[in-house]
């Protein structure tokens, strides 16, 4: 077998597994425009946006909607019919039940979830997260920067 096309051990345990990503009622499209450059740099599998609409802009220098496949919902009612079996929810969301990223141990298959800038995730969608993690600092982030933190944590995680 050719070297170069052979996957170590190691680099077969580390590429296991998927993240999905779901945006929950953005509203800035510079900022879901960075978040998809974002998704499609860190290995995203599929986006689904929730009560939004996806529109591209500079800022997705890499045309993420191309590559990655993109479903565009009105509402959180509808995001089980997206989401794969086995997938563990993880929600990005300032509270009192939420696990510090630092010491977060991200599952194998997870979708991500992102809540708006300017409020939270429902209670009926943060009902469904089996995993709640919170990104410390003085304030909220907004969804491009924190997704990104995100996905960057859960790459670096994979690699260890």
């Amino acid at each position: 077998m050719n070297s170069e096309h052979h996957l170590s051990q190691a680099d077969q345990v580390t590429n296991r597994g998927y993240v999905g990503l779901a945006v929950f009622k953005g509203y800035n499209h510079h900022n879901l425009a960075c978040l998809m450059r974002s998704a499609f740099i860190f290995e995203v599998s599929f986006v689904v946006i929730i009560g939004g609409r996806y529109k591209r802009l500079r800022a997705d220098t890499v045309n993420a909607k191309k590559h990655i496949p993109v479903y565009e919902i009105e509402d959180e009612s509808k995001l089980d019919l997206y989401v794969p079996r086995n997938c563990e929810k993880v929600a990005v969301e300032m509270c009192e039940s939420a696990t510090d990223i630092r010491q977060f141990t991200w599952p194998e298959r997870s979708l991500l979830i992102l809540g708006p800038e300017d409020g939270d995730i429902s209670p009926e969608l943060l009902s469904t997260c089996k995993h709640k993690i919170v990104i410390p600092g003085r304030f909220c982030l907004n969804q491009a920067v924190a997704g990104s933190i995100a996905l960057y944590d859960r790459m670096k995680s994979k690699s260890k």
